[in-house]
């Protein structure tokens, strides 16, 4: 019998309610790796505390069907003196779905309605995209040189960025908007890796 709390066609009221239950179990498999990387858990949010910033990872279900987005948050605290942001309240975001290769078959994950939540191997393989891919970002991202690296190395990024902080990390705008489509391609995780290995 199939474990997976989300039935293939419901109602939009239905869908609804089956749908938390995939959320909850979500948070339970990324809770472990979050945790080990030093993130507190507030809802279905974690934060990491550092001088300069917070970074903020936070689990969204869609409420249009059965997906559901991981969204990546740094706060510069000099920027907001919020102790406890929200990821939405955060000038600079992205989602964990924009760092993977565009031919990843992890793409898929972000949908409930995949085969792999029948049982816990979608939940596992979505752990470990979060340990591969969101972890390193929010990391760098803990201090201001870190942010700036990130948004020269995946423009897009920075294009996502409210444009006071991107006024304010002295990184000029224009300049980003014209690298985003030549320069877009994936930094973190075993392809960011490669790449690096291969300037050096």
């Amino acid at each position: 019998q199939s474990s997976n709390p989300v039935p293939r066609r419901v109602r939009p009221r239905q869908q609804e309610r089956v749908l938390n239950p995939c959320i909850k179990k979500l948070a339970q498999a990324i809770a472990p790796v979050m945790k080990q990387a030093g993130f507190k858990k507030r809802g279905q949010s974690w934060r990491f505390d550092t001088p300069e910033t917070i970074v903020v990872l936070n689990l969204q279900k869609s409420q249009w069907g059965p997906g559901y987005f991981i969204n990546l948050g740094v706060l510069i605290r000099a920027l907001n003196p919020h102790s406890q942001p929200d990821v939405f309240s955060c000038p600079i975001h992205t989602r964990l779905k924009n760092l993977l290769p565009k031919l990843d078959a992890a793409r898929e994950l972000f949908d409930f309605s995949n085969s792999k939540y029948d049982t816990d191997e979608g939940y596992k393989e979505m752990a470990e995209v979060v340990r591969t891919y969101a972890l390193p970002l929010l990391k760098q991202c803990g201090a201001l040189d870190g942010i700036r690296d990130a948004i020269r190395a995946s423009p897009r990024l920075g294009m996502q960025a409210w444009r006071t902080a991107v006024d304010f990390l002295g990184i000029e705008y224009e300049a980003i908007a014209a690298r985003v489509e030549t320069s877009d391609a994936p930094q973190y995780g075993p392809e960011g890796r490669r790449r690096e290995r291969s300037r050096e």
